[in-house]
C-alpha cells in the first residue's frame, strides 16, 4: 500500500482487526494516524481496536478526537459503550442522553440510558427510561428484564406487585436463568422470601443470584439489578 493512501490503510486496519489480527491492526491504524492526524475514521478505528482493553482511557481519549473532528453516530455511540467499560456511568449516562434527544425513536439508547441511570445509582430515571424503552420496543424482552429489576429496587409497593406479575409472564414466555433470577428478585421485592430464596438457591453459582441471597441474609433489596463485572453492563460495541 502506498505509505500516505490513509483510506487504504484504515480499510486494512479494519480487516486486520476483524480477522483477529488487532496488534498488526493497531499498528497500521496508528501508522495512518501519524500522516493524518486529523482522521476522524482513524480515531474513530483507534478506539474500537483498543475497547477491549482492561485501561480503555486511550480508546475513551481516542473517540473523544474522533467526535471533535466528526459529530459521527457511532463514534458517540462507541464513545458511550467505552464509558460503561470503565464504570464511568455519569459521563455514560450523559452521552446516551445527548443520543436519545437526538433520536428519540430508537429505544436502544433510552435502555442504555437506563442501564448506565442504574449504575449510577440514579433507579428512579432509570426505571423511566427503561419503560420507555418497553414502549418504543415492546417485544424486547431483554429490557423488559431490565425493568421488572429496576422496579423491583425502587418501585412503591403497588409497582412492585406489578413488576412480580411481569416477571411471572416473562419466565412463561422464555425459560432461563434470567428469567428465573427476575422472578427471584419480584418474590423479594413483594415479601416472599422463602420463594426467592429457592429460586436464586436453584442458581447459587449466578452473580445475580449471590444479590439476591445477599439480600435475603441482610434483610435488604438488592442495590443493583445486575452483578458488578456482568454482561448486562456491556453494551454490544464492546462484544
Amino acid at each position: 500500500l502506498a505509505p500516505n493512501n490513509i483510506k487504504a490503510a484504515l480499510a486494512l486496519a479494519q480487516a486486520l482487526g476483524a480477522n483477529g489480527d488487532t496488534d498488526a491492526a493497531l499498528v497500521e491504524v496508528r501508522r495512518a494516524l501519524t500522516v493524518d492526524s486529523a482522521s476522524p475514521r482513524g480515531w474513530y478505528l483507534l478506539a474500537h481496536l483498543l475497547r477491549d482493553s482492561e485501561d480503555v482511557s486511550e480508546a475513551l481519549q481516542a473517540a473523544e478526537r474522533s467526535l471533535e473532528l466528526s459529530d459521527d453516530r457511532a463514534a458517540r455511540t462507541l464513545l458511550a459503550a467505552l464509558w460503561m467499560r470503565a464504570r464511568k456511568f455519569d459521563s455514560a449516562a450523559a452521552t446516551y442522553r445527548e443520543l436519545a434527544s437526538r433520536y428519540p425513536d430508537a429505544a436502544y439508547y433510552r435502555y442504555w440510558l437506563g442501564i448506565a441511570e442504574l449504575g449510577h445509582g440514579n433507579c428512579p430515571n432509570a426505571r423511566q427510561e427503561l419503560a420507555s424503552a418497553v414502549h418504543l420496543q415492546a417485544n424486547w424482552g431483554q429490557a423488559h428484564i431490565a425493568l421488572v429489576r429496576a422496579d423491583c429496587i425502587c418501585g412503591d409497593a403497588e409497582t412492585k406487585a406489578d413488576a412480580r406479575r411481569r416477571a411471572v409472564e416473562l419466565l412463561a414466555a422464555t425459560e432461563s436463568v434470567d428469567t428465573r433470577l427476575t422472578l427471584a428478585f419480584a418474590e423479594l421485592a413483594v415479601g416472599n422470601r422463602e420463594r426467592a430464596r429457592v429460586l436464586a438457591e436453584t442458581h447459587r453459582s449466578h452473580a445475580d443470584a449471590a444479590l439476591v441471597l445477599d439480600a435475603l441474609a441482610r434483610d435488604t433489596t438488592p442495590a443493583k439489578p445486575f452483578a458488578r463485572g456482568s454482561n448486562w453492563w456491556l453494551p454490544p460495541e464492546l462484544r
